[in-house]
């Protein structure tokens, strides 16, 4: 799995923008940023633009992988702090809404993404608005 520091630095050098979706692409499919730009934008994403909820999860859906919502309504006020203790092992794919509108990958308890508190420097505090496990189709 690249980093999200790489991941970053990949998609600043291509000049795109918005690019959340593709590094949690990448980061499900562990793949590189070209490779997952490519995958999105053959299903919708344009350059530069966001990647709707249902594009991502077609790209991933097409590699063979399930997407069960792990919500309960319990979870209705998580953080993004809080999602990652509860939910510490497996793959998410975790979008916030509110302040911000986000989608990042959860893997074992860490968020390949700028919202991890080892890239902010503290633990963030943005709601959840919805969690999806990730989880390769058996043949």
């Amino acid at each position: 799995m690249q980093d999200y520091k790489q991941l970053d630095e990949i998609g600043k050098k291509l000049n795109d923008t918005n690019f959340c979706g593709v590094i949690a692409l990448a980061t499900v499919l562990d793949i590189s940023f070209k490779r997952a730009k490519r995958k999105l934008e053959k299903l919708g994403r344009k350059h530069r633009k966001g990647t709707y909820d249902s594009v991502l999860h077609k790209a991933i859906k097409n590699h063979g992988y399930s997407l069960k919502s792990v919500m309960s309504p319990m979870d209705w006020r998580l953080t993004a702090n809080q999602a990652q203790k509860k939910f510490s092992n497996g793959t998410y794919i975790v979008t916030f809404a509110g302040s911000i509108y986000h989608v990042a990958t959860l893997k074992d308890g860490r968020y390949n993404d700028w919202i991890d508190k080892e890239f902010r420097g503290k633990a963030p505090k943005y709601q959840v608005f919805q969690i999806y496990q990730v989880t390769k189709k058996e043949k």
